[in-house]
């Protein structure tokens, strides 16, 4: 409901101000309010002497909305958010078995379905007294100023920001979202990253070292997640597999990017050109809550999930000995050309900023982040990948953390769905249907966050 009550919020916010803002747009200036897991996220831009009074205006009528205010277009703003969850189901089946990832692994994660359900019961009182509310519970504020703005500019902008929202600080009981960790069996047990990853070791895999030991308490490792389809009137299948690895550490991030970026076009050329399973193949690196592994999506009108994640399965086995047949000099040129990714500036105003914000929204503040990943591969051996799959990748990795997500297709998918999984060994397999989330998510240990608690106000110069 506090989620729902957030969006009807913003978007009552916006619909009051179109017309104020046209005027500021004409300036080519703007803003833009969004919600986050934390908390919400305002963006004021601008050239520096419209800025003050755009900040003023939209931070002022933030915290004077009013229940009569939202009463006049509350009935239209929830029709369309309403409507625009209908449209959701639609998204293709590979989006929904991505979107399945994060909802078995973030905590919390509400799904669509459930914010429909709470979207009726948004009243205009809870949006009148939403902002007050907010502050009253306990809430910090964290602004970045970026741009031709000196140190004394900044300042008054967040003074003024301040003296109106009067902001008290996160209490210590906040709880922060988490990510579950996969192939372990201690009920909500925090497993924290090690010193090393703190500090950004040379050896990334270090830091997982303690975590190996867990999956003696669950021999299993592999969880196999079966959505609910959304929309059985489309009869495409998906599979996606999320093989999870440990916390964003700089260097971890670079490893994990290294061979994400090796794979790719094996992957590909292997389960799209070669096998054709279907037309939406593709693998990367997978972030949930400051957690990352590697993850492959498979999107096919002809091939049932089991048989694509079999598929997956059989490329990745595979996959090692193209990692042993790889020169020094093929490591060299990805290595080259991921640092160059890393080490390119930003070529807009507004990519610069979201560098900067992105690890203040994470409450990571490592703001030389993509300095430290290229760093991290300068030493980059082909061992170091072989470590990393090996321990991790693999079917049989040593500490194995591996979930796959299956959406059936069609109105008959459920059903097939529990045919084929009838056959699934439940001593080397967990399977989790929607209704069994919640138990799953109980007895699994989570990553520890790590974050800072915020007083109040930050400020920072960067």
């Amino acid at each position: 409901l506090s989620l729902m009550t957030a969006r009807v919020f913003i978007d009552l916010l916006e619909d009051d101000l179109e017309a104020t803002m046209y005027h500021a747009q004409l300036l080519s200036s703007g803003y833009n309010l969004s919600y986050i897991t934390t908390g919400l996220t305002l963006v004021v831009y601008g050239y520096s002497a419209t800025l003050p009074r755009l900040l003023d205006l939209v931070v002022a009528r933030m915290t004077s909305f009013s229940a009569q205010n939202a009463s006049e277009r509350i009935s239209v703003i929830r029709g369309a958010l309403s409507q625009s969850m209908e449209n959701w189901a639609k998204n293709s089946p590979a989006s929904h078995a991505v979107y399945g990832i994060r909802h078995l692994l973030q905590l919390p994660h509400w799904h669509v379905r459930d914010t429909m359900a709470a979207l009726a019961e948004v009243t205009p009182e809870l949006i009148g007294g939403f902002m007050s509310k907010v502050m009253e519970n306990g809430a910090a504020l964290e602004m970045l100023c970026y741009g031709n703005l000196d140190d004394a500019q900044a300042r008054c902008l967040s003074d003024r920001v301040v003296q109106v929202l009067q902001p008290r600080g996160v209490p210590q009981s906040l709880a922060f979202p988490v990510c579950v960790m996969l192939g372990s069996g201690h009920p909500r047990e925090a497993v924290a990253p090690s010193n090393k990853a703190l500090s950004c070791s040379n050896s990334p895999l270090d830091s997982d070292a303690s975590e190996a030991v867990e999956n003696d308490h669950n021999p299993k490792g592999l969880v196999v997640y079966v959505l609910t389809n959304p929309n059985p009137s489309n009869n495409n299948h998906a599979a996606a597999i999320l093989l999870q690895v440990g916390h964003n550490t700089p260097e971890l991030y670079a490893l994990v990017s290294l061979f994400a970026q090796i794979a790719s076009k094996p992957c590909f050329n292997q389960l799209r050109t070669v096998e054709q399973l279907g037309y939406m193949v593709s693998s990367g690196v997978f972030e949930v809550e400051n957690v990352i592994g590697f993850v492959i999506r498979v999107q096919s009108p002809k091939y049932d999930p089991g048989h694509i994640q079999d598929r997956m399965y059989a490329w990745l086995a595979s996959f090692r000995s193209h990692l042993e047949d790889m020169s020094e000099e093929q490591l060299t040129n990805f290595v080259d050309a991921l640092c160059a990714k890393f080490l390119q500036p930003p070529k807009r105003l507004d990519q610069a900023v979201g560098r900067v914000w992105s690890e203040i929204e994470k409450r990571t503040y490592c703001f030389n982040r993509r300095k430290l990943m290229a760093a991290s591969l300068e030493e980059m051996t082909i061992d170091r990948l072989l470590q990393l799959y090996d321990n991790h990748l693999s079917d049989t990795a040593m500490t194995k953390r591996h979930l796959t997500v299956q959406l059936w297709g069609g109105k008959d998918g459920m059903e097939r769905a529990a045919s084929s999984l009838a056959a699934i060994d439940g001593a080397k397999v967990d399977v989790i249907h929607d209704n069994a989330i919640e138990q799953f998510q109980f007895k699994m240990p989570v990553f520890d966050r790590r974050v800072e608690h915020n007083p109040g106000v930050t400020r920072s110069k960067i």
